[in-house]
This record gives C-alpha cells, structure tokens and sequence, in this order.
C-alpha cells in the first residue's frame, strides 16, 4: 500500500485513489472513521483488528465484494455511538427518535 506501515492507522491520499470505486461518499466515510479509529489504534490490534479488516477495497462498486468496515456509512452518522464488544468486535448504536439501533461489525465475518 504504497509504502508505509500497516501498523499505524495513517492513510494517505493516494490509498483513497487506488481503487476507482472509491466515490466521494466513501472517502467521506474514511475520514469519519478514522477520527474514531486513530486514537484507538493499539487497542483495535489488541482486539484483534487488522489493516485489512479496517481498510481492504474491494474490486467490485461498494458495498458489493470485500470492503473494510472503515468504509461503512454508519461512520458519517451523527447520533452514532462505536464501542467494543467484549469479543472485541465493533458495536454501532444509532439513537433514532424511536430508540436504539444496534449494528455490530464482527471482523470474524472479514477476510
């Protein structure tokens, strides 16, 4: 991924253009992503998340084939809360006006 470490949650401009499926929709949802993502970094690895899991592209339009769950439109929302599970997965809570709607990005179901 040109170049630098998978092991730090930096993503240059040019990672956003690899792929010619990533619209502006999606790079907006990267960005949301990574303000939750960047202070949590050591503990997303401890859990047992990987670069993959959190960035892969997929070769197909989104959300068909494999995308990384910091691609999701749920990063944009903003009456979103993310938390970890204590399986270590990623839990979305989006506060509707008629209550709670829970999402849980497992990275069990991420190659």
């Amino acid at each position: 991924m040109n170049g630098f470490a998978k092991d730090r949650p930096e993503v240059p401009e040019a990672l956003m253009q690899e792929n010619k499926y990533v619209t502006d929709e999606l790079k907006r949802n990267l960005e949301a992503a990574l303000t939750w993502i960047r202070p949590r970094w050591d503990e997303l690895l401890k859990r047992g998340w990987t670069w993959d899991k959190l960035f892969c592209m997929s070769d197909l339009p989104y959300p068909l084939g494999q995308w990384g769950v910091a691609w999701f439109s749920l990063w944009t929302r903003k009456n979103r809360e993310i938390e970890f599970s204590d399986e270590g997965d990623l839990v979305c809570i989006l506060n509707e006006p008629g209550g709670k709607v829970i999402q849980t990005m497992r990275r069990d179901l991420i190659p």
